[in-house]
């Protein structure tokens, strides 16, 4: 007892800030182990989530990449069978459009029209525009029933794995606008492209 006695005289005698904050943690350790403990987790979680939205704008920003060299490709093969066609065409039409006689207008714009379809990504979501593009690249792709070289099986899995992927993400403000535009050309400029090659191809058969 006279030995506690002298332990808490030593320390009113010698009483100092850093020395009570020292007994208020001894005391209350289990306490600020458990607070601390959730202060870490609470840190982790957010560096996790930074670290998730960083690897789907990166992911993102290399399949966008990748679908405007697909573009390019196709614009140039675009560009040969326009002028295939209008060399040996005769009386009939070059086509193009991407079916668009199948569709009702609002579809049309939604394909062709990057402003129309900036006006809707106004007033709807990144992900439903992208589901709807989807949708309708399916159903006028089955329209034409002409052949499928490596150009149109090629843009076929782009445009699937950026679907695919884009579907999955829960942060919908990563996806950006122009990426839905582009996402919009690709399905136009391969629609295309599927038409001008069946048209090349009814033409050689017809002459």
């Amino acid at each position: 007892m006279n030995k506690m006695y002298s332990t808490f005289e030593m320390l009113y005698m010698h009483f100092t800030f850093p020395i009570l904050i020292l007994l208020v943690i001894l005391i209350f350790y289990k306490e600020f182990k458990k607070l601390f403990d959730v202060l870490i987790n609470k840190i982790r979680e957010a560096d996790d989530i930074k670290l998730g939205s960083s690897n789907i704008i990166l992911e993102l920003a290399n399949r966008e990449n990748s679908i405007k060299k697909q573009l390019e490709l196709i614009y140039d093969k675009n560009r040969l069978l326009q002028q295939k066609l209008e060399e040996n065409r005769g009386g009939l039409g070059t086509g193009g459009g991407g079916g668009e006689g199948n569709i009702s207008s609002h579809e049309y714009e939604l394909i062709t029209n990057p402003r129309y379809l900036r006006q809707e990504l106004k007033v709807r979501s990144a992900k439903e525009l992208i589901t709807e593009l989807y949708d309708l690249y399916y159903h006028n792709r089955m329209i034409y029933h002409g052949p499928e070289d490596n150009l149109v099986l090629n843009t076929k899995e782009e445009i699937d794995e950026f679907y695919s992927f884009s579907k999955n993400i829960e942060n919908e403000s990563l996806i950006t606008e122009d990426l839905v535009i582009n996402f919009q050309k690709i399905i136009k400029a391969i629609l295309d492209y599927q038409q001008y090659l069946s048209s090349v191809k009814f033409l050689e058969e017809y002459n």
